[in-house]
């Protein structure tokens, strides 16, 4: 008998544990079995002779009754949610989440410089710069832009888009090349090398703590760094496609 009710016992306590199924209309009977399983306790295993058969019988109809409610709530229940970052659940499981952002990237602009010759193998994106309060439509949401250069968020490993603006003040078919740097890999070149423009729009796939940035990868180039004519800025799309 003692070794029935601690198996009793222990399925109570799992369904303690649970929590009614999350659905558009959730109405669930909750048991207090708990208190039922009073009058079973106090009875002495040493004495069961005393044991009437009208309280055997009531011990009888008392289990399967508590076996037929828990077999109920394991089928209508489930486990108990744990919230995870900016998440909380409130004693009614009302889900609601805090902080944050939908949108995770940033955009800098150039810092005001009206001219700049930048030289081979200089970083490019030291100019720009993310302002505060969001001016000059800049932002970074997850603090990760720093002195030209972004270091990808962990969790946010995956496909990024990527563009780059830059306006030249001097253009010479065949001399400058800017390049989309990944850590030490040049990934993407733009410029008025051989024909090509100075600016584009890319996907890439990335990996948390990769850190980017924009390198002069041939010759030099003459930049204008005004807030409204000069930008790069990187969006994370999606973990996969």
């Amino acid at each position: 008998m003692t070794s029935l009710l601690q198996k009793i016992k222990e399925l109570v306590i799992s369904v303690d544990a649970k929590q009614d199924l999350i659905t558009e209309t959730t109405e669930i009977e909750v048991f207090n079995i708990t208190s039922n399983i009073n009058f079973i306790d106090n009875i002495d295993p040493n004495n069961y002779n005393s044991i009437s058969y009208t309280s055997l019988k009531y011990i009888e109809d008392s289990i399967n009754s508590f076996v037929s409610q828990i077999g109920d709530l394991t089928t209508t229940k489930q486990d108990k949610l744990t919230a995870g970052d900016n998440i909380t659940i409130d004693e009614n499981n009302n889900i609601s989440s805090t902080g944050g952002s939908s949108f995770v990237g940033f955009r800098a602009t150039g810092d005001g410089t009206f001219s700049q010759t930048i030289a081979f193998g200089q970083t490019i994106s030291s100019k720009f710069v993310v302002y505060a309060a969001q001016a000059n439509s800049t932002f970074d949401t997850e603090s990760g832009y720093s002195s030209g250069t972004y270091t990808i968020p962990t969790g946010y490993t995956g496909w990024w888009e990527t563009t780059l603006k830059l306006y030249m003040l001097g253009y010479s078919e065949g001399t400058a090349q800017v390049g989309l740097r990944q850590n030490t890999t040049t990934i993407i070149t733009t410029g008025n090398y051989q024909g090509e423009r100075g600016d584009f729009t890319t996907y890439v796939y990335l990996t948390e703590g990769d850190v980017m940035s924009i390198r002069q990868e041939q010759n030099s180039g003459q930049y204008s760094f005004f807030t409204t004519r000069s930008w790069w800025q990187m969006k994370f799309i999606s973990a996969t496609l």
